[in-house]
């Protein structure tokens, strides 16, 4: 900033110009800032194209609804069903009055052919008899075997039991031969006993071989006896 003496009229001038100058800049300023402000408020603010606030809902009345009528009925009466149009029926329907034809030819019988029948007689009916089972022959009571004709012999008691086998301490099919007061009878063993607890009990017949051996009653239930090991 130049300095002008305050005596001459030149530089009174100057300063004059100097503050008219200053006014003017400053001025410009203010405006482009307000300007600028403006443009800024503009652009924030949203558009007016095409926006609107929303309208209150409002109660349908009475006069939005018409009565309308729908028959339910014609008078009470049944209503008939009309048959469907010939024109969209099949080339070989069925109806009430087809008739039911196979393919091929069928000769009918010229008459009824004869049946023999047999020749009815009389038949009585026998009932069947029931079969008795056979008794069991006994085979006969020999004697005691000669010494040589077996390995060992046992002396002890004899019981019976219904198993229909006679039963020893011995191996499955061992031949031995039982002798008691009647009479002596050869027996296979099919089964073992008795128990080794009963230590007296050497062999378990059958009930009658136990009577016919022993010549006693089943009731006595034991019998001395001696068996031959063959």
């Amino acid at each position: 900033m130049p300095h002008f003496a305050p005596e001459s009229a030149a530089g009174m001038r100057a300063i004059q110009g100097c503050t008219i100058l200053r006014l003017v800049r400053r001025q410009s300023l203010v405006a482009s800032v307000v300007l600028t402000a403006a443009l800024v408020t503009l652009v924030a603010l949203p558009g007016a194209a095409g926006s609107q606030t929303l309208s209150s809902v409002r109660p349908l009345t009475a006069e939005a609804f018409q009565p309308v009528r729908l028959p339910a009925s014609n008078d009470g009466s049944p209503q008939a069903i009309r048959p469907l149009d010939a024109a969209y029926e099949s080339a070989g329907h069925l109806d009430d009055m087809a008739a039911l034809i196979e393919p091929g030819t069928s000769v009918l019988p010229a008459g009824r052919s004869a049946v023999k029948l047999p020749t009815p007689r009389l038949v009585t009916l026998v009932p069947p008899r029931p079969k008795v089972a056979p008794k069991p022959r006994l085979s006969p009571l020999t004697s005691a075997p000669r010494k040589g004709a077996y390995r060992n012999s046992i002396t002890g008691l004899a019981s019976w039991y219904s198993n229909g086998t006679t039963a020893a301490r011995l191996p499955h099919g061992t031949h031995i031969t039982i002798c008691g007061v009647r009479g002596c009878i050869s027996r296979i063993v099919r089964d073992w006993g008795p128990a080794r607890y009963l230590g007296k009990r050497i062999v378990d017949m059958t009930p009658g071989d136990f009577v016919r051996v022993t010549g006693r009653t089943l009731r006595a239930g034991l019998a001395k006896v001696t068996v031959y090991i063959h």
